[in-house]
């Protein structure tokens, strides 16, 4: 990984340094609401790729003018390493809107989204997200055995969990595993502590 990342950092600074690359076009765009990041593929071609990286570039105009770079996502935990073994299929909880702030300040959206959801998160919440700028994914849970309400996290892109585990991914890469590198598009793993009802982000171990 670390020589491919010098490998190419070398590509880069040259092809920098020789066509003197300007503002990148705006020829890929972000959809915040289904977070997913789209390329004008008439325009935009890989110039460099492997396994853990990719190069974008304007291929159309001028190939060297770097558009943007996408690295894999290497994931140091996994959904399984937290799995629930039980999901939760009893009656469902009407919401208690006084059991947190985020439930009254956001009623319609939560109360629309519990509705129509069942448990998709932690064996038995109802994970719930929605758009709050560009870019800004806010969300919150609903526990479907209380119906008391939890404040999730707020990231650019949007979040990646399951019904039976309590690990989150924030930012998550697309579905071949790849991400744009992004002072704000970098995947992060989070842990949901069902004793103080909050997200830990969980970092890697360093050697």
């Amino acid at each position: 990984m670390k020589s491919e990342l010098y490998i190419l950092t070398i590509f880069v600074s040259l092809i920098s340094c020789d066509s003197k690359v300007s503002e990148k076009k705006s020829l890929i765009t972000q959809d915040s609401s289904k977070n997913t990041i789209t390329i004008d593929e008439e325009q935009i071609g890989v110039v460099y790729s492997s396994e853990v990286v990719k190069v974008w570039a304007d291929t159309l105009i001028d190939a060297e003018k770097i558009s943007n770079i996408s690295l894999k996502f290497e994931p140091y935990i996994y959904f399984e390493d937290f799995k629930i073994e039980q999901i939760y299929n009893g009656t469902k909880a009407q919401i208690d809107y006084n059991s947190n702030k985020i439930a009254r300040e956001f009623r319609t959206v939560i109360t629309s989204e519990y509705s129509k959801s069942r448990v998709n998160f932690g064996g038995h919440y109802c994970f719930i997200t929605w758009d709050c700028g560009a870019p800004c994914i806010a969300s919150a849970l609903v526990d479907l055995i209380d119906g008391k309400v939890y404040e999730g996290l707020t990231t650019p892109l949007g979040m990646d969990f399951r019904e039976d585990s309590r690990m989150l991914i924030a930012n998550p890469p697309d579905e071949t595993g790849f991400y744009d590198d992004c002072n704000y598009c970098h995947p992060e793993i989070w842990i949901w502590d069902e004793n103080t009802k909050k997200f830990n982000e969980m970092q890697p171990k360093t050697k």
